[in-house]
């Protein structure tokens, strides 16, 4: 599926970060645009901006880890367009702190919202696609499913296992006319989840492979589609970013030695100290 304009696409995490630079880009392309978010405040402010730039849209408050609010969701959005021809699966949820401090809670929460929603949606729109023979699904991933940052585990686990999920299904369906597409950014300069939990730990990112910008980031989610790719690096230096991966996978200690000395272990290890504190402090004020 190549083209966009007047066909329907629903993406995840609509109501900020990357998520609402996605959706501007496809209604920008003449999509219908199908808003999913938890935040419906939110939600529907960016669903009303995107309507006075003459946009359909559809504002769905849903819960990515209770499969009964997406299956709910992708029924209103086909009551409403008739059909999802895309699925951006962009939420996301990101935890850095120490593992061994993580409640299970916490660990099937970003597994959850990070993989699990992510497949079942996908799930749920297939047998559309596939009655049609046309469609798309792009996961948006993260450099950390390419590489081991410590103090985000589940994180990691769960963009690793993304990334083998397109892959797979890119495999099974591409020749019954629906694809599979995985944009892997690294962390987002501006906005987004891990902006914020820099801001608050008072860090400061500068990651190896440069910080992507959030519209490269929407244009690379249009671009996956129109040239179906497979995957696209979203991120400023793309080649040597390959290059490392590529080398880890001969020899995985390089792993360690590149979190060491880029500064990105130091930077997770900052960010899950400030939580630690956090969490210390919450308690005590509560005795």
């Amino acid at each position: 599926m190549r083209e966009l304009k007047g066909r329907t696409a629903l993406v995840t995490g609509a109501s900020r970060g990357v998520g609402k630079y996605i959706a501007e880009a496809l209604c920008r392309e003449g999509m219908s645009v199908v808003l999913l978010s938890r935040s419906s405040s939110e939600l529907d402010a960016v669903a009303a901006e995107l309507g006075k730039a003459g946009s359909l849209t559809l504002a769905i408050n849903a819960d990515l880890a209770n499969t009964a609010d997406l299956e709910q969701a992708v029924q209103l959005a086909e009551a409403k367009f008739g059909a999802i021809d895309l699925l951006v699966n962009n939420a996301g949820l990101l935890l850095t702190s120490f593992y061994h401090t993580l409640t299970p809670h916490e660990i099937e929460q970003i597994v959850r919202v990070n993989l699990v929603g992510p497949m079942i949606l996908s799930r749920l729109v297939l047998p559309g696609m596939l009655q049609r023979k046309r469609g798309h699904i792009v996961n948006v991933a993260s450099m950390e499913g390419k590489y081991g940052v410590p103090y985000d585990e589940p994180y990691c686990a769960s963009k690793s296992g993304i990334i083998g999920f397109t892959r797979s299904l890119r495999a099974e369906y591409r020749n019954q006319g629906v694809s599979a597409s995985v944009v892997i950014p690294t962390y987002v300069s501006g906005t987004g989840m891990y902006q914020r939990s820099v801001a608050e730990a008072g860090a400061t990112a500068s990651p190896p492979g440069g910080l992507s910008s959030p519209n490269k980031i929407a244009e690379a989610v249009v671009r996956a589609v129109r040239k179906d790719k497979a995957e696209i690096l979203a991120i400023p230096k793309a080649l040597p970013s390959r290059l490392i991966v590529a080398s880890i996978e001969l020899f995985p200690r390089l792993n360690e030695v590149m979190m060491l000395y880029s500064g990105t272990g130091k930077l997770s290890k900052t960010i899950a100290e400030y939580r630690e504190r956090e969490k210390t402090r919450q308690t005590e004020s509560m005795r």
